[in-house]
């Protein structure tokens, strides 16, 4: 009889513990979040691109343990960037600034949510559907390798 009983005991464990191993995975809160992200991407990168601006200005902050800091004024024209000034107005050299277009900023969203960061934020224009607010942390345990951007005042120039 207490054979019986431990092995009904183990049947009921195991088959609780393989319940449980079954979890759908729309039911994993992750995922769920993953997947909204990637169509408010997708459904802002279309609106962006749908609206056929190329020449803008702006203001851009970067986020990073780097050396740009504040805001920085952007003028842009063809999709790439022709001056950049900090926030006394002096210029600003354009290579290794880490400052970028808003092209780059959808590309660098693309990558970072490919890379199941640990923490993400991604606010959106509701206008013409650029990222505004931009935040990743890629590992919560790792210090100075979140990066994030905001963007104000744009206008475009076409």
């Amino acid at each position: 009889m207490k054979t019986l009983t431990r092995l009904s005991l183990i049947l009921i464990f195991l088959a609780s513990f393989l319940s449980s191993c079954e979890k759908d995975d729309l039911q994993n809160p992750e995922l769920e979040e993953s997947s909204i992200e990637l169509e408010n991407f997708n459904s802002n990168y279309q609106k962006w691109k749908a609206s056929g601006i190329k020449s803008y200005t702006m203001t851009e902050s970067l986020g990073c343990f780097c050396l740009v800091r504040g805001e920085h004024d952007l003028n842009i024209v063809n999709n790439s960037i022709t001056t950049i000034k900090n926030n006394q107005g002096m210029a600003v050299a354009i290579n290794n600034s880490g400052l970028i277009t808003i092209n780059e900023l959808f590309e660098f969203i693309e990558k970072s949510l490919g890379r199941n960061p640990a923490t993400s934020r991604i606010k959106y224009d509701t206008t013409y559907g650029y990222p505004v607010d931009v935040y990743f942390d890629y590992d919560t345990r790792m210090a100075d390798e979140e990066r994030g951007y905001v963007l104000k005042n744009f206008i475009p120039t076409e």
